[in-house]
């Protein structure tokens, strides 16, 4: 049993405890249970890029060293479209995919756009439908999510410098919800102020910042539809 102060996690959650708490270490190589199945790391991994995306490039090298496990790469693919197609694009790049084995199914709502991902030309169209000024800026959307230029790239990476750049401009609404972008997968909110959205990645460098200079938790219409981003959110404050 797992405490935590006063309180305990039960036992069916302890697998996913000690696998988060693996995964979250900064040093050394992480060494996977062979007891564990595929469906369970790969809940996991998704889980994770969707939370520490900082780290994903962690999650892809497990991921090609169990290469050989032909069950986890077929699993992959089949529980990783779309929500976790970032991952799937970085194994990608790597090689660990071929465009052969990408086979979205056709009954999938977003599979022309998650097919965008993996094609080898783009016209004038594609990149005006989704903001892009060019092919490179398409790429940094399927690679993080975000524009590297963007508000939303800023909290999700914690990049403090890129943040204090709209914070000291006098057009930048710190009160406004985030602009979401149709690339990130980890969640969909219809809307999100910019706090909730670094508490749910964990940017606590992003998240200060914006509290030294006065934002706050937006509680109104929305607060059911976010509600655990809030708490999120709330759990950094402490």
């Amino acid at each position: 049993m797992i405490e935590f102060g006063t309180e305990t996690v039960p036992d069916a959650l302890e697998p996913f405890i000690r696998f988060q708490e693996n995964l979250f270490l900064e040093k050394g190589e992480i060494i996977l249970d062979p007891s564990l199945d595929c469906s369970f790391i790969i809940l996991n991994f998704l889980h994770y890029i969707g939370t520490r995306p900082h780290n994903i490039d962690k999650i892809v090298d497990i991921c090609i060293k169990m290469g050989p496990n032909m069950e986890f790469k077929k699993m992959l693919l089949k529980d990783g479209i779309p929500d976790g197609v970032s991952l799937i694009y970085r194994l990608f790049q790597r090689g660990f995919f071929l465009k052969s084995d990408i086979i979205i199914d056709f009954m999938n709502p977003k599979r022309d756009f998650v097919e965008l991902y993996f094609r080898s030309s783009f016209d004038d169209d594609d990149l005006g439908k989704y903001g892009c000024n060019n092919v490179l800026e398409l790429h940094q959307c399927f690679n993080f999510g975000f524009k590297l230029s963007s508000i939303g790239y800023s909290l999700k990476y914690d990049d403090s410098d890129l943040l204090a750049g709209f914070l000291n401009s006098p057009t930048f609404d710190l009160y406004s919800d985030l602009e979401w972008s149709d690339f990130e997968w980890s969640f969909k909110p219809l809307s999100c102020d910019l706090l909730s959205v670094c508490g749910h990645f964990g940017s606590i460098k992003s998240f200060k910042m914006l509290l030294i200079h006065g934002a706050c938790v937006n509680i109104g219409a929305e607060l059911n539809s976010k509600n655990k981003y809030l708490f999120m959110a709330l759990i950094l404050i402490i």
